[in-house]
Order: structure tokens, then sequence, then C-alpha cells
């Protein structure tokens, strides 16, 4: 064959495989199968999927928050016009801060606006010559560091303190230039009553990253933004202005009702009850004044009736959300492996290695047997029930880390899979009977709320307060509703002028009333009250000599 006929064969070969490489470029590639089966029993989400067929289930979350909810009738943008994206916690980064962005249909906000300034923020940043001079307690600190941070302690408890009764300018005046200088970003939320509902939007910052390391950052925010309305309330109310405190009481409901309608994960519902704690002094307040007016009580129990609504349960926000954290990352285990990510999934052939389904069921079935215990509406019971459940896990933990457990289990492919799930489910289970608590403690502060309501209207009536509860009906309420962290009446007490009423709060134990530190212990009583009746720190017993 001559060079001719060589170079001409070779331009041959070229040509076939280019044309070969065409046609396989041609052909789609086959999908991956999708290694989960999408249904009610494992997934409990079936839509939307992502692009690998896989759930979204931050999408699906994000969907059910916004429903109807356009960026023109969206309160969370109020919100985030007010606090703007500097946060210290959680801190965003830039990927978090462009979804967010993206998921509220806004252009992201101009950094050099003026935003609201919180309290701990301020107190931070407060220059040395603005700090108090140090007290004799904190002279005595030799370190310069330590003394300087025990003095910004003091200063926060000023803050602490303006926010649980009324004062005015002349007895915190530090607090007073901090209100002075946030009031015009403040007041940006006045506007809140035009937007009754918002949307918080789900961000991780990635199209892929799963639910664990997701934020909800415009919820925390809110938190300390009511705070604030409270601190501002309360210095109205000092200064004798009452409709103005109400007004501001209406803005917390409002955001306590955003936070609350858009809570994806026992946090978010643990944040609402935070701040319905955060709002119960202002209420007590509020109601107990002698100068408000009998409208301005009608207004206050509309409001409620507007706004505060019945929680959803604890339960349901386990049943419903809280279990999707732990199927997300079974599923993401299955799209990119155990030890794969987003951007260097594992190879196929090793994520066939492990049982999904398998994974999926037994977490199922761990979840569904945890809620079946904390149903159980007898306290003891059902504390004895979960902590029977608790041990069986904490113990199945233990030997899915035991070396030699270790090594037999990784043998088979449902050995491989329990194991994994084990260890899954002994570090991710909810503390389901503190969450009870907390939410039963929520429930029996809005009891008060609703009964000292009724009071004030007796006493607007009748010019005193009732000798017992049961006067109240039926007039002011149908029935006189038993303390819900004791299934026992609430504690009421009135001399005809002044009155206290109060639950034993969760450790169920009767502090008279008073919550708050002890000497060796602290009380956690719930409490309406006029000033008259103010609880105190009861009086410890003296041990007798023996």
């Amino acid at each position: 064959m001559n060079h001719r006929s060589i170079l001409g064969f070779l331009v041959l070969i070229v040509a076939l495989q280019t044309v070969s490489l065409a046609q396989k470029a041609a052909v789609p590639a086959v999908p991956e199968p999708v290694l989960v089966t999408i249904s009610k029993e494992t997934t409990r989400i079936t839509e939307p999927l992502n692009a690998n067929g896989y759930p979204d289930f931050r999408e699906a979350l994000n969907l059910a928050a916004k429903r109807k909810i356009t960026t023109e009738t969206n309160g969370a943008i109020l919100v985030l016009k007010t606090v703007g994206l500097r946060q210290k916690y959680p801190e965003l980064n830039d990927a978090q801060k462009q979804e967010l962005y993206l998921r509220l249909g806004i252009d992201p906000l101009p950094a050099e606006d003026k935003y609201l300034i919180n309290s701990d923020d301020y107190i931070d940043a407060l220059p040395e010559s603005d700090l108090p001079e140090p007290n004799d307690k904190e002279r005595q600190i030799e370190n310069s560091f330590e003394r300087e941070h025990e003095i910004r302690l003091r200063v926060n408890h000023e803050f602490g303190r303006c926010c649980e009764r009324p004062w005015k300018a002349a007895d915190f005046p530090r607090v007073a230039k901090w209100l002075k200088a946030q009031d015009p970003v403040l007041a940006r939320l006045d506007r809140l009553r035009d937007y009754p509902r918002a949307y918080l939007p789900i961000v991780v910052g990635t199209h892929t990253g799963n639910l664990f390391g997701a934020e909800q950052p415009l919820a925390h925010e809110i938190r300390k933004v009511v705070s604030e309305l409270n601190i501002r309330a309360m210095h109205a109310l000092g200064n004798g202005d009452n409709a103005a405190a109400i007004a501001d009481f209406e803005r917390m409901l409002i955001l306590h009702k955003y936070v609350q309608q858009n809570s994806h994960n026992m946090v978010g519902d643990l944040i609402a009850i935070g701040i319905h704690n955060m709002m119960h002094p202002l209420f007590n307040q509020l109601l107990m004044l002698e100068s408000l007016r009998s409208e301005q009580t009608e207004q206050l129990a509309e409001l409620l009736k507007k706004h505060s609504h019945a929680p959803r349960s604890m339960l349901e926000t386990i049943d419903r959300y809280e279990r999707l954290y732990m199927l997300d990352i079974i599923c993401q285990a299955a799209e990119f492996g155990i030890d794969g990510k987003p951007d260097k999934p594992q190879l196929l052939s090793k994520r066939q290695q492990f049982d999904y389904d398998l994974m999926l069921n037994q977490l199922n079935g761990c979840y569904d047997r945890l809620l079946a215990a904390a149903r159980i509406e007898n306290r003891v019971a059902r504390l004895q029930a979960i902590e029977k459940l608790n041990d069986e896990v904490d113990e199945t933990k233990k030997k899915s880390e035991n070396k030699a457990n270790e090594l037999l289990a990784v043998l088979t492919k449902a050995g491989r899979s329990k194991l994994f799930a084990d260890r899954l489910q002994g570090l991710m289970l909810p503390a389901i009977d503190a969450a009870l608590d907390a939410e039963h403690k929520d429930g029996t502060r809005r009891e008060l709320w609703l009964l000292a309501i009724a009071l004030r209207k007796y006493h607007v009536k009748h010019g005193k307060y009732p000798a017992q509860l049961n006067q109240l009906v039926p007039q002011f309420i149908a029935a006189v509703p038993n303390d819900q962290l004791t299934n026992e009446p609430f504690t009421y007490r009135s001399n005809g002028n002044g009155m206290l009423l109060y639950s034993v709060g969760r450790d169920r134990v009767d502090h008279q009333g008073y919550d708050g530190d002890l000497p060796d212990d602290w009380a956690d009583d719930i409490a309406i009250f006029t000033e008259d009746h103010r609880p105190q720190a009861p009086i410890p017993a003296k041990t007798p000599k023996e």
C-alpha cells in the first residue's frame, strides 16, 4: 500500500470514528434508576420531584407555606425591608441570600439602607464612653475584657427590664437613646395590619441541598423584632399612651402568626411559643391598667379573636414535617451516595449496595411508634412510653456502634442499610416530651389570657373582681377551663380591688405565681395579676437545726 493509500485509509478511519461519536452523542443518556419507592408509605410526599426523580422535600414545604401569597401581599417582605440581611444568626452566605430574594420575588436590598439595629447589636457596639461606670463588684475584676463584659451584661439587663414593665426615658436613658434612633425604622412595621399573611422561605443556597442544612432566617429575625416592639410598647405605657401600646401588641400578634403559619419543624413551633412568652408581660400590663377604658378591653378581646388562633399541634408538626428531615437524608443518600455530595455523587454501583426502602420504612415506623406514645392522654403513662422507646433507640444505636456488630452488618445489603438507619434514628429522633410540655405551657397561657379578659369585663361591669372564677359563667365565659399542664383548676385570688390568676407551670410546683430565679432553683409559674398582687419570690423554708 503506497503513502497515498495509507493516508486515505487513516482519513476514512477518523471520519468513521467522528460519525460514530456523533451518533453516540445523539443517543440520549439513559437516566439512572430512582433507588427509593416514591409513595405515601415511604417518602410521604410524592411531588414535586427533582430532575433526578427524587422527592424535593424543601420545595414541597415552600410550596405549602406560600400557597396563594404573592409578592404584593407578602408581609415577610415588609419585615425584610425593616431588618435587612445583616443578621448574625443564622449568618447567610451569598447563595442563600440570592435564593431568598429569588423566592420572595424581589431585587436585592441595598446594603447602605438604614435597617433596624437590634438591641443586642446596639449593646455590643456601644463605645466605652457610653457604658455606665463600673460598680463595686465590677471594679474588683482585674481583667479589663471581663470587666467590660460584665458592664455590657448590666446594660443588657436594662433592656430586659424594659421588656417586662412600663418605663420612661429618664429611668433608662441608654434604652431611650436606642429607641429614638430605631423609631423611624420600626415605623415601617406600622403597616403590618395590611399584610395579614406572610411567606417565610426555607433556603439552603443550592437547589440540591437537603433540609438538614436549611435555614428560615426571617423566623429568627421576627422573634427579635417582637422583643423590640415590646420595649417600644412598654415605653408607650410608661408615658400613658395605651393606644400606641395596643397597636404594637397587634403587630406582635401578626408577627407571631407569620412564624406560626410558616413553621415546618419543632424549632419553628418553639420560636412561635417563645414569641407568645415575650408578649405575656405586655398583655398583663395592658389588661390590668386602671386607665384602660372598657372599649380598649373589647379591642384587646377582638385582637385575640382575630389574630391569635390555636396553633397546629406539635404532634402534627412532627408527623407531617419533622419526619421529612430524616426521610430527606435517606433520599439524598440514595441520589448521591451515603458519603456522596451533589457535586461529587458516588458511583451507582456503590449506591445500589444499600436498601433505601428498608431505611425509610424503619424510620417511618419509629416515628409512628413515637407519635403513638405521645398521644397517650395520661401524662405518666405517656412519659413512660416515650422513655421506653427512647431507651430502645439508644440501645439499638449502641449496638450499631459495636465494632463486632458493625463488621457483621456490612456483609449484607440489609445489614448495611439497617446499620445506617439505626444510627440515624439515634441521632435525630426529637425530644418530644419537652416539646409537648412547651406546647401545653403555651396553651395554658392562651387560656389565662382569655380568662383575664373575662375578669376585666366583670370588673368593668361590677367595679370589682369576682371572689371566684365560676362567677364569670355564663355571662363572660361559657365554662372555667382547667390548667392544661395539670388538668386542675387555675389558682385565683382576689380582694375585690385586685387579683392574681396563675398556673403552676411546667414543673408543676406551686411558687405562688412567681416566674424567675430562686436561691437554689427556678420557678416557671405563669401569672396574670394586678400590681397589688404582683407575685414575689417565695421565701425558702428554714431547715430546722438538729
